[in-house]
């Protein structure tokens, strides 16, 4: 009361009211329904984990629906900030090796894993030091879990949990034992299957790490024949525990035009668009022009070309005056303006404007924002429309042929007969093809347009095709060659034409992103040749030097005929041998030209053609390999040697089988990386199995999860009394079935009801389970976690018998809803409030009571209103008021709640504070009551128990009904007429008091 007074009669000897004082009082905070007992932490947090309540969230990082919502690292903060416990992390693999959280095959946003978990980091204890446990949907991959894994131990550091705390087995540590701990969940390797336990083999992983030659199984010269030449060519040859890697003896200047190709394969390696940083999403875009030739001038002559896209058109340029700045040109009725996007550095982050108060992390973000918000100026207001496409320059030039296809092409790069002849034609399916004379051999090398916005070589990308001409031009395109002589019509007028140039050039073939080798097909069907210029082949026929034509008829090399036709259905395309690109696991390094994986691989020895004249090896070893239909022939000089490799090949292939086998087993079964594995301690995500559960015991560090649909029946009804065992030594979780794509939450208290510790709602969503989750989670200190009833642990407790409810008190409550203050308004201004009273809690105690409408009146509407309500099981029951306006049709619409445990209410008159949906409070919205907490009367008592044996005296009648038992149901029938007609007077009593 002193607290309430103004300052200066704080220390009166006697401080009164007056009477507006004393109503305003009433009304106040100071004099709230809620127990400030509880705003602190007053509950034994020395027990075990599983005994608790804890504060869930499903979907976390989401600010709206599963559809299309944004994904916000705020959206952890926000969580964790109001007091959340478990939160959800939904991982998937993302660009750079390191995971993406989003709701997967959605239009959600995606946000950096990095982030999320430094932001966890950052708050996960500001508002609670009890243990944040993190729920993780992973979707990743095994290199990218190992990721993850790296990430968790780095960020957290010591707040990780990776080893148990407190010694026993027999049941989880307690939140005081695990305070400012981050706990994750997730599925972790069984005994049994871990590397580490199984000493004679190593793990998968470790294999290629640190190779050298000297710890090679074995290395040596070996022979390789040259298919054209028809020579064996030496390669030095390298056996480690899972391949066997080359490359060909080469002199200096040989060795330094390898290192090139290398670099080359590493340029034409193809990377998604997906990958770029969010400051270079801009260059995907159609409306960005780059470093547009001719600037302001160009901009505006782009524009006024592109009048009819209407007011709004516009496209984005590099600013022709300042360094790392942009230019926003667009048109409006008739006229061109331009305006400058700036940027400047914020906290070590570059964000751009156009005015202060609106900062975006990119361009493409300002640019989205303006197409969705109006750009205003002292005189108008636009919001952007539609992109300036660029222009297609490329078509102006020269050595551009827009009506060739692929064979005009090569007929045309025929009479230039010069490494570095090009052209530029239309592509079939990409955006175009350069078609380009290389090492003898016509090439092809298509560009891919992604999006209809930038072009991409492999991993580079570029805004136009003359900026990847002009490109190639400074840099080789195909080992040492650029291109360096446009084929134009001068050109090819000034030469003629040389049959021996198609010969010389040999069959021309794409330069792909993954590969530079040559086609090779098989025959799966036989074929007799129609035509002279056709093969006939047999079924299994192998078919070289493929050249692919339109027409779904190809050309190709079979039985000492070359490049005839033959139909390329019949056929289906093989590899005859597989380079991988050098990595840091390559014992040849950037020398390696290629790889086979033996494991599994079936090797013979036979005789080689220096086993009858001077020239070849002496034998021949033949791998049959897994990924290589057609085997692959090493010559080895003597018998002796080859016995000695056919030895060791057998052996490391063998061993290699065993692993891989291991390995396949082990990622099919678990699909879990051992680094992140051995991050779990107490949360390990298993499938849940009754049976096992009832042979085996309990295992304390496994927990289950369940979506609603399943926990409803399965969890609350069908095998409700076992969940409670359950539950009070192991965790369980639930969470929204997959339908909810709108993010809207299911009714939490049936699963509180049987124990269930973690019930994960969508927190972004402000729905009447949400409300009752946060009453539920506001006694404690808003810690997150609430220490279960006692009954919850007794062996005989069943939430569906009452009987079996041992310690239970129960009460009465008498409510009277006396008046409101500034309830909040409505759409439509003046509001007509009602309010809607609700116990929410075991099924015996549901109840709710509705006052009275008052018309127009938000100010101070006066009901003065009772109610009584008989709760069962206190401890389990939430009370909601709720104040609806009553619209002009008639309709209510929510105003706003109070939710509150009914344990941690005080009685008299009361002022219960107003929250929006959120659960935020209204600042003055309040509701005035008159509150009585008792036991329930004698004729109360009596009557509540009879009201529970006439439930079940009508399930008797039902269970009789259904089999047919109609004698018992008879007598259940007569048992119900009797309990009934000690129920009526019972009723007629109370009503008359």
């Amino acid at each position: 009361m002193r607290l309430f007074l103004p300052e200066h009669r704080h220390s009166a000897n006697e401080p009164h009211f007056t009477p507006i004082e004393f109503v305003n009082y009433l009304f106040s905070k100071e004099n709230s329904v809620w127990d400030p007992v509880h705003n602190n932490v007053n509950q034994d947090m020395s027990r075990p984990l599983a005994h608790y309540w804890i504060s869930s969230s499903h979907n976390t990082y989401l600010t709206g629906d599963q559809f299309s919502s944004e994904s916000s690292v705020e959206a952890y903060i926000r969580c964790l900030l109001m007091n959340c416990r478990c939160i959800e992390l939904d991982c998937w693999d993302g660009p750079d090796g390191v995971p993406f959280i989003y709701h997967g095959h959605t239009l959600t946003t995606r946000i950096r894993f990095h982030d999320v978990i430094k932001a966890i980091r950052d708050h996960a204890f500001t508002v609670s030091e009890y243990p944040v446990i993190l729920s993780i949907e992973d979707h990743c991959s095994l290199p990218q879990q190992r990721k993850m894994a790296q990430l968790f131990s780095e960020v957290f550091g010591s707040m990780l949990l990776v080893a148990p705390v407190g010694g026993c087995d027999i049941d989880m540590p307690s939140p005081n034992m695990l305070k400012r701990k981050i706990i994750l969940k997730h599925k972790k390797l069984p005994d049994g299957v871990s590397y580490d336990e199984q000493p004679n083999i190593p793990k998968i992983e470790d294999y290629g790490k640190d190779l050298d030659l000297s710890n090679s199984i074995r290395n040596g010269i070996l022979l390789l024949e040259d298919k054209e030449e028809k020579e064996w060519q030496p390669h030095f040859f390298v056996l480690t525990s899972n391949r066997l890697d080359y490359t060909e003896l080469q002199d200096g200047t040989d060795a330094e035009e390898n290192e090139e190709m290398s670099d080359m394969k590493q340029v034409v390696r193809h990377d998604s668009l997906s990958s770029l940083p969010l400051a270079e999403l801009h260059l995907c875009e159609e409306w960005f022009h780059g470093r547009l030739a001719g600037g302001r001038s160009k901009a505006e002559e782009l524009l006024k070309q592109c009048v009819d896209l209407g007011d709004g058109a516009f496209l984005v340029r590099n600013s022709d005056n300042f360094v790392g700045s942009f230019s926003l040109s667009f048109i409006r009725k008739g006229r061109v303006y331009h305006c400058r996007i700036r940027s400047r550095l914020e906290r070590g982050e570059t964000r751009y404007y156009m005015v202060d108060r609106d900062m975006f992390s990119s361009v493409y973000e300002l640019v989205m924002h303006y197409r969705n918000n109006p750009l205003r100026s002292h005189d108008f207001s636009i919001t952007l429309g539609t992109p300036v496409p660029q222009s297609n320059v490329h078509e102006n030039q020269p050595w551009f042929y827009p009506n060739i296809n692929r064979n005009q092409a090569e007929e045309m790069l025929r009479l230039i007969p010069k490494d570095g002849a090009f052209l530029v034609r239309p592509s079939e399916s990409e955006a175009v093809t350069i078609s380009f004379r290389a090492d003898k051999k016509i090439k092809h090398c298509r560009i891919r347009q992604e999006d209809n916005r930038m072009y991409s070589v492999g991993s580079l990308n570029f805004d136009s095709i003359m900026k990847v001409v002009a490109h190639y031009e400074k840099h080789p395109l195909y080992k040492k060659v650029r291109l360096r002589y446009p084929v134009t019509e001068e050109s090819l007028r000034q030469r003629s034409q040389d049959s021996d140039y198609g010969n010389e050039y040999g069959a021309p073939d794409y330069l792909e992103m993954d590969r530079v080798g040559q086609v090779t097909v098989i025959a799966i069907f036989s074929y007799t040749a129609s035509r002279s210029d056709e093969l006939t082949f047999p079924k299994g026929a192998v078919i070289t030097n493929v050249h692919k034509e339109d027409g779904g008829w190809w050309k190709g090399d079979y039985g000492g005929r070359r490049q005839m036709w033959f139909p390329a259905n019949y056929t289906k395309e093989v590899t005859e041998q597989k380079e991988e690109s050098p990595s840091e696991a390559a014992p040849l390094g950037n020398l390696q030209k290629g790889s086979l994986d033996i494991s599994g691989a079936l090797v013979e020895i036979l005789p080689g053609p220096g086993s009858t004249s001077h020239a070849g090896p002496e034998v021949v070893l033949r791998l049959h390999t897994a990924n290589h239909y057609l085997p692959f022939d090493v010559g080895v000089p003597t018998k002796e040697e080859g016995e000695g490799w056919l030895l060791a090949i057998k052996e490391a292939a063998q061993s290699a089988s065993d692993r891989s086998d291991m390995e396949r087993k082990k990622e099919r079964t678990w699909r879990v990386a051992k680094e992140l594995s051995d991050l779990i301690v107490y949360c390990r995500s298993v499938s849940f199995n009754i049976e096992r559960l009832k042979k085996n015991g309990w295992m304390v560090h496994e927990m289950s999860s369940f979506p609603e649909t399943k926990a409803m029946v399965y969890l609350c009804q069908q095998e409700a009394k076992f969940f409670v065992s359950y539950h009070q030594v192991m965790l369980s979780r639930v969470y929204p079935k997959g339908q909810r794509i709108d993010s809207s939450n299911y009714n939490p208290i049936p699963a509180w009801n049987v124990g269930c510790q973690m019930v994960a709602l969508n927190y972004q969503t402000p729905d009447k389970p949400m409300q009752l989750n946060q009453a539920r989670f506001q006694a404690n200190g808003k810690c997150g976690y609430i220490l279960r009833p006692e009954f919850f642990f007794s062996k005989d407790y069943d939430p569906n018998d009452q009987t079996t409810w041992n310690g239970v008190e129960p009460i009465s409550l008498k409510l009277r809803i006396i008046a409101a203050r500034h309830l909040p308004k409505s759409g439509r201004g003046v509001v007509s409030p009602y309010v809607e009273v609700e116990i929410c809690g075991c099924e015996q105690d549901n109840d709710r009571y509705v006052t009275r409408t008052i018309s127009d009146n938000g100010l101070n509407p006066k009901w003065d209103y009772e109610c009584e309500f008989e709760v069962v099981n206190p401890a389990l029951a939430l009370i909601r008021f709720c104040v609806y306006d009553v619209d002009m049709f008639g309709d209510p619409n929510f105003l706003a709640q109070s939710t509150y445990p009914l344990q941690c209410l005080r009685k008299g008159y009361r002022s219960v504070q107003l929250r929006n949906g959120y659960s935020e409070e209204l600042e003055l919205a309040t509701l005035l009551i008159h509150l009585e907490i008792s036991a329930p009367k004698e004729d109360d008592e009596l009557l509540l128990k009879l009201r529970d044996l006439l439930s079940e005296v009508r399930r008797k009648v039902t269970e009789s009904e259904e089999r047919g038992d109609e004698r018992e149901a008879s007598n259940a029938r007569e048992e119900f007429r009797k309990i009934e007609a000690k129920i009526i007077p019972l009723m007629e009593k109370k009503e008359t008091t």
